[in-house]
């Protein structure tokens, strides 16, 4: 009978499924788990979804009572036991076991045959004047979340440091609990290892949601009841979270004289053997192989930590003449065990924001170039399903592949039915596949769930167009250097004049005509908002108005998501012009990727901001781009007159009452949450076309005026039949966004 003692260091995440694995594995070794906290198998993830009252009741994240957890695998559990030692000599672990709530603490030791270190991270606590005050917490385990809790109730002002997936989720349940809350992130933008463009739409809910940010900005002080900025502003905050990065728990490791790879993680091999082979290493304390680069990396994330620890478990525990799988690799120690191996991770990951998702897996084709890979990304704007089954929504969704041999390397998402997009390209990337693959892959379909040729597909196609050569694509982030080059821009050049006369936006002079760029939006969708200097002719007169192209001068073409400008890609190259270049994204691309890092070459142009309608504004043309929540989803929409009245006026002159009044007159914007947020008439309430049969009860019927309206007049004219045929009557068609400006005297 196999006697063997095992003992796992860390009961969360890869400790506790590490010791229920080698439990099963081995049913008659001794196993020993030590926790330095008072819990073991708790729900780290789901901290922040209780301070939100997401989750209602604090039991749910307590997956495993340490006296069930050691009743049912037969585990000695030992908590408030921090490891302090190890003696890899005498193959001993020395431990303090303290008191939860005495001053009392006693020094033991706990030999062992397999040892596993599984004690995953800590949140950083930056070196900063005021970190160590009473009102300023991190958020990692139970009764950080409680005292946390616990200072809500009594706050008005929150302010996060850090805009990652802690950061951020914390945010969101701080706005839940009726807080003011400001986070700030030292990058350029929130969720830094998200591309800007992705990151952008994110920003935006947050702002929608009141949510202050402070981006390319550091905390240089903690007062009593603000956050002093490193440019000297205040931020009010009755209490601080910091969520600025987790470190890795390594001094047991390399106080006992285990390899610490660069990445600071503890070194492992495929089995997740140290640099002594008596002892496993599991969770957020290793580095891993990343399975796309190759590069030896720390991912911090609870799936990989789970499946490691399951890996560490079942390897500490197989006894030495025993086979565990089939398809295991041979331990090269041994030489006649079979043990499982750990081939990598591959950075998967996704958060839920108020009413959106972003996620990604393998790399972005920044990291990918970074590391000697040669890369190429199409984005992609669809509806999560079918656009006329109710409900469907805004998906964003880019995809990074090899030029060369077409091999997937990575996905970003952003908007709705992100998760099942990611974790489709997360099994291309596990199986090496292709754009080609992906291109022709069977997936599920049904108008609830998708669209007959899933984004997934759709980002495929793209991919292989701009690879072949077919219809020739870049991304908003390539902008730059795709003007750049095209032009033939001379960077010793001193500035000169305006762009007007053959120079970028900063001044560098040119050394020969800028490429044409081509809106092929309808003139309602311009006049919302363009890049400067861009040429406007709508998809379906190009072929009419093509003559008014010089062939020979480079054309970047974009609509509002990209299809329609790959259309117009395929018309010009049939008449003859040579270097046509589809803008991936298209103005909804453009615009994002403008709020965090404005373009060197181009200027787009979006109307003055307004965060909610009010009486008596003024200003000739204006459209609103609003940072309102989205009504898409099950929100009910809320309609102006319903809690104030009084003319919106718009685009005149003060003292001249001209506009709507929201007293007699409802306007409706059948439109995307989307295209509503870039651009709108003040005062219409957003209402998308594939969600009228499911929310029709929401549009008054008291008697006032009800005109709906889009882009250029299809969607709404639709919307109009749906809503009589429900028997909502009066509804009028106001057609585009234009023509119901000048309908209703706003321009």
């Amino acid at each position: 009978m196999n006697t063997e003692t095992i003992v796992i260091v860390g009961g969360v995440a890869a400790g506790a499924t590490a010791a229920a694995r080698a439990r099963r594995v081995n049913g008659h070794a001794r196993i020993i788990l030590l926790e330095a906290g008072g819990y073991i198998s708790f729900a780290n993830c789901g901290l922040p979804y209780y301070l939100g009252r997401e989750i209602a009741s604090r039991d749910e994240l307590i997956l495993q009572q340490p006296e069930d957890f050691a009743q049912r695998y037969r585990v000695d559990v030992h908590l408030y036991t921090e490891a302090f030692a190890i003696d890899r000599t005498n193959r001993t672990v020395l431990a303090r076991r303290s008191h939860p709530h005495l001053a009392l603490a006693e020094e033991v030791s706990f030999p062992y045959d397999r040892l596993i270190l599984a004690q995953g991270g800590r949140p950083v606590r930056p070196s900063l004047p005021g970190a160590d005050r009473p009102h300023v917490f991190p958020l990692w385990t139970i009764p950080e979340m409680d005292a946390l809790d616990r200072a809500i109730d009594s706050a008005g002002s929150a302010v996060v440091l850090g805009g990652g997936f802690i950061g951020l989720e914390t945010a969101e349940a701080l706005v839940r609990r009726g807080l003011d809350v400001s986070v700030i992130e030292m990058a350029s933008h929130v969720m830094a290892n998200l591309d800007d463009e992705i990151a952008a739409r994110i920003e935006q809910e947050l702002r929608s949601r009141g949510v202050r940010l402070f981006t390319g900005r550091r905390a240089a002080t903690i007062d009593a009841g603000a956050v002093i900025l490193d440019d000297g502003r205040s931020v009010p905050a009755d209490l601080v979270v910091l969520s600025v990065g987790v470190a890795p728990t390594v001094s047991l490791a390399r106080d006992a004289g285990l390899a610490v790879g660069p990445s600071g993680g503890i070194t492992v091999d495929e089995f997740l053997r140290t640099s002594d082979p008596a002892i496993f290493a599991a969770g957020d304390m290793i580095e891993v192989p990343h399975r796309v680069s190759g590069r030896v990396v720390r991912l911090p994330l609870a799936g990989p930590a789970n499946r490691q620890g399951r890996i560490a478990g079942t390897n500490a525990a197989t006894p030495a003449t025993s086979e565990v799988s089939a398809d295991a690799a041979t331990d090269p120690a041994s030489g006649d065990s079979r043990w499982l191996r750990y081939r990598g991770a591959l950075g998967t990951s996704v958060i839920k924001l108020f009413d959106i998702e972003a996620g990604t897996t393998g790399l972005s084709a920044g990291v990918a170039r970074s590391v000697g890979l040669e890369a190429d990304t199409v984005t992609v704007h669809k509806l999560h399903h079918a656009g006329y089954y109710p409900g469907a929504r805004d998906l964003t969704l880019s995809l990074t592949y090899d030029p060369a041999s077409g091999r997937v390397l990575g996905a970003q998402a952003v908007g709705a039915g992100v998760d099942k997009r990611i974790d489709v390209i997360a099994t291309a990337l596990a199986g090496g596949l292709t754009i080609d693959d992906l291109a022709e892959i069977d997936l599920s379909y049904a108008p609830p769930f998708s669209s007959a040729n899933d984004p997934v597909n759709i980002a495929a196609f793209m991919a292989q167009n701009r690879r072949t050569g077919y219809a020739s694509s870049l991304t908003v982030a390539e902008l730059d250097d795709a003007v750049e080059r095209l032009s033939g821009i001379r960077p010793d050049s001193s500035p000169a004049g305006s762009a007007s006369d053959g120079t970028v936006p900063d001044g560098r002079a040119v050394a020969g005509p800028t490429p044409l760029i081509l809106d092929v939006r309808t003139a309602e969708e311009f006049a919302a908002g363009n890049v400067s200097g861009a040429l406007n002719i709508e998809l379906d007169q190009l072929r009419d108005r093509v003559t008014e192209l010089d062939p020979a001068q480079p054309v970047l073409v974009h609509c509002a998501a990209g299809y329609r400008a790959h259309l117009a890609t395929r018309i010009l190259r049939q008449h003859g012009f040579q270097t046509v270049i589809n803008i991936a994204g298209g103005f909804t691309s453009l615009a994002r990727q403008a709020e965090i890092h404005p373009f060197q070459t181009v200027a787009v142009t979006e109307y003055q901001q307004a965060a909610a309608p009010q009486c008596g504004a003024s200003g000739a043309g204006t459209v609103t781009t609003s940072d309102a929540p989205s009504q898409g989803g099950s929100t009910v929409a809320s309609f102006p007159g319903d809690e104030q009245s009084g003319p919106y006026t718009v685009g005149m002159e003060p003292g001249t009452p001209r506009g709507f009044d929201p007293a007699t007159t409802v306007v409706v914007d059948v439109r995307s949450p989307e295209e509503y947020r870039e651009g709108h008439l003040p005062g219409a309430v957003n209402l998308p076309v594939g969600e009228i049969m499911n929310r029709y009860g929401e549009i008054p019927t008291d008697g006032r005026r009800v005109i709906v309206y889009c882009a250029g007049g299809s969607r709404s004219e639709y919307a109009r039949m749906v809503l009589a045929q429900l028997g909502v009557a009066g509804i009028e068609n106001g057609g585009g966004l234009t023509q119901i400006m000048m309908k209703l005297k706003v321009m």
